[in-house]
């Protein structure tokens, strides 16, 4: 790439950069990445989850979850993160239980059931793997933070 094409952040002002043709105005910043984290958060529990945040807290002691950001690993999975106060493994099947659980409202979301047999909701699939993308979309945003 030649040294003119290069994207550049400028200096305006101590609170105004400009990045390619954007300004951005840093105060601001705090606000939009709030914003960012509640999009992330209400789309996760409302979305992806079906279930409101205390209902997930009952299940899943989430303040309690730790991450080692210094024994990170090639193919490293989080939920493989196993230790004398945590074992995470316990969750993996979180999300398939609950579609066999006839009275959640994942089942619901997703399955009805005609003539003993499940019928998925393929509309219902579409969308949910679009919010799937949306939080992957939120959660990039985040970590580049």
């Amino acid at each position: 790439m030649h040294e003119n094409a290069r994207a550049k952040i400028v200096k305006i002002s101590d609170n105004i950069i400009k990045y390619e043709n954007m300004k951005i105005v840093i105060s601001q910043l705090t606000d939009f990445f709030h914003s960012l984290i509640k999009k992330a958060k209400n789309n996760l529990f409302e979305e992806l989850l079906l279930m409101n945040e205390n209902e997930v807290k009952n299940l899943i002691l989430i303040n309690n979850i730790e991450d080692s950001l210094n024994k990170s690993r090639v193919n490293f999975y989080f939920i493989d993160y196993i230790t004398t106060k945590q074992n995470l493994t316990t969750y993996k099947k979180f999300m398939i239980k609950r579609l066999f659980n006839v009275n959640d409202n994942l089942l619901k979301q997703f399955d009805t059931i005609r003539n003993n047999e499940f019928v998925y909701r393929q509309k219902n699939v579409n969308e949910y793997l679009l919010n799937r993308k949306k939080f992957l979309e939120y959660l990039l945003l985040l970590v580049i933070k």
